[in-house]
């Protein structure tokens, strides 16, 4: 009788502990995706230059909500920001990218203006490079760089910019932006991720309307 009720109570424990450790899972898996869709809202956000600063979670997820709008075309999810809570001005439209980093994917965001002619902004959502070095991509003097940029047509040798060393003077207008010192494969994973996202995009929106993406509200 005794070994029984040692048996019993062993299976009654561990139900108990596995009832508990799969509750524990569910809450916290739930906070993960949640603390992970505030960080791409947040991000987003940024490359479509529709946050400054810090701003806390309802914040964030009330700007993404009145300003952007998420959209299928041909398979893929595009992100549509406008200039105002009533939707009325586009502001920009963003499509996510994937590159190689020196030792692992990036996971990136560009965001293009209304026309396809300048970018409004690059973000960096995710990516296994060193902290201080290729880590540096999400910095904001390396992402903000990209703001304004050109990207109507690629150079003779397909691209859209030209990476100088960070000690280099840039004037305005042109390709040329600051590559990541010691950290020559993530500058150019980097760029050729940008170089073919941007080129793939603009051929898939040839003869494509902004307004047929759109739609009606």
């Amino acid at each position: 009788m005794a070994k029984v009720k040692v048996v019993l109570f062993m299976v009654v424990s561990a139900a108990i502990a596995t009832a508990a450790m799969t509750g524990t899972k569910i809450l916290l898996g739930d906070r993960i995706r949640r603390n992970e869709r505030l960080a791409e809202h947040r991000e987003r956000l940024r490359a479509f230059g529709l946050l400054e600063g810090k701003a806390d979670a309802a914040a964030i997820e009330a700007r993404y909500a009145a300003r952007v709008r998420e959209v299928k075309h041909d398979g893929r999810t595009l992100y549509v920001a406008y200039d105002d809570d009533a939707r009325k001005s586009v502001r920009a439209i963003g499509f996510d990218c994937r590159g190689m980093g020196l030792w692992g994917p990036i996971e990136g965001f560009i965001a293009l203006d209304a026309e396809l002619r300048k970018m409004v902004g690059f973000a960096v959502m995710s990516h296994q490079e060193t902290p201080g070095l290729g880590g540096r991509m999400t910095d904001a003097w390396f992402r903000d760089q990209f703001r304004d940029k050109p990207v109507d047509q690629p150079d003779e040798r397909g691209r859209y910019f030209v990476f100088v060393p960070e000690t280099t003077s840039i004037g305005e207008g042109g390709r040329e932006v600051h590559a990541i010192s010691g950290a020559t494969n993530t500058t150019m994973g980097v760029a050729e991720m940008l170089d073919r996202e941007i080129s793939r995009f603009r051929k898939d929106m040839e003869g494509v309307s902004l307004e047929s993406i759109v739609g009606s509200e």
